[in-house]
């Protein structure tokens, strides 16, 4: 259990550290960036703060903690793609 765990921590966060060695040099990476921060805290800022309207109880906390998750590795495969786009075309 501890090793899927770690995994789970690890290997988001490898992809994570890839995709901004993939687009370190181009030119619009600060930008990016910014947009991209921008982006991921204003959803997970929605998933945190608004409403379940999906579920209509959650007493443990386990469905936001799901979507939290699923938001944030979903982000990340989303720019290691784009960053492998972004590498081929630089």
């Amino acid at each position: 259990m501890t090793v899927f765990i770690l995994l789970l921590i690890v290997i988001p966060l490898a992809t994570w550290i890839s995709s901004i060695y993939l687009l370190s040099k181009w030119t619009k990476f600060k930008y990016f960036f910014l947009i991209n921060l921008i982006i991921l805290l204003s959803y997970l800022s929605i998933i945190i703060i608004g409403k379940n309207t999906f579920w209509s109880t959650d007493p443990y906390g386990l469905g936001t903690l799901f979507r939290l998750a699923i938001c944030i590795f979903s982000h990340i495969i989303i720019v290691f793609i784009f960053a492998l786009i972004m590498r081929k075309k630089v």
